[in-house]
């Protein structure tokens, strides 16, 4: 039997291509000298971009680690030197990690987001690392690096395939 129903519409439906990759600019901050107790050092910066078109889809961008050096390229205790890790964009903190959190062994920092860094194709961001320094640190110089760009997690905002991140 022809059954009949209403007409019917929806709004449009926007479908979006997905994110072929994460452009990386990097900027090393890192100042010439440093005091025991320091707090608020940035040494760096790290500006990622989205570079599809307005019918690309977001990228979330998930996860960063770095690693603690001395001048040979040696591992240091994150504990240690640190007591605390931040990663912002001006007053949106997406990783705020502390003294009682920080690793007590190894030479790496896991900064996994609670609430992902979102990139528009529209917009770059801009994350700051912020480092505070313990006042009973040891260690007379240190660096601190991303070895490679694995260390870099992004994902596409809609199907959540990961994304590679490329340094510019």
């Amino acid at each position: 039997l022809p059954r009949h129903s209403l007409p019917t519409t929806s709004t449009a439906h926007r479908v979006f291509e997905g994110v072929s990759q994460v452009d990386l600019f990097t900027v090393a901050n890192m100042p010439f000298s440093i005091n025991l107790g320091q707090r608020g050092v940035v040494p760096l910066t790290l500006t990622l971009i989205n570079p599809g078109d307005e019918d690309v889809a977001d990228a979330f961008f998930t996860r960063l680690r770095i690693r603690l050096e001395d001048d040979a390229g040696g591992g240091i205790v994150p504990a240690s030197l640190l007591t605390r890790v931040v990663v912002s964009e001006g007053n949106n903190v997406y990783r705020d990690v502390t003294a009682g959190e920080l690793e007590t062994s190894g030479a790496e920092v896991d900064l996994t987001f609670a609430t992902p860094v979102r990139i528009t194709s529209s917009e770059p961001v801009t994350l700051g690392l912020r480092l505070d320094i313990a006042e009973t640190a040891t260690v007379p110089t240190f660096r601190v690096s991303i070895p490679s760009l694995d260390w870099l997690e992004a994902e596409d905002a809609v199907s959540t395939a990961s994304v590679p991140v490329h340094l510019q």
